[in-house]
């Protein structure tokens, strides 16, 4: 089984860098939220083109989110 890992700047990005993983022969995809400006959860799991594992990673877990857990 092969997990992409996606860090992509907007959700527009985001389904374009999960189809192409899908193309690509990716099963699943990691997709970084930490990265996203702007994060649209419902669109981007609405539109999916292959399964996907969502996380928030913080700066202390090499993430760029900033917030508190």
């Amino acid at each position: 089984m092969i997990c992409a890992a996606l860090k992509p700047p907007t959700n527009d990005e985001a389904l374009r860098q999960m189809q192409e993983a899908r193309r690509l022969g990716a099963d699943l995809c990691e997709l970084r939220v930490d990265h996203l400006a702007d994060p649209d959860l419902p669109r981007l799991l609405r539109s999916k083109p292959l399964p996907v594992l969502v996380t928030v990673r913080s700066k202390a877990e090499g993430g760029v989110f900033g917030g508190g857990e």
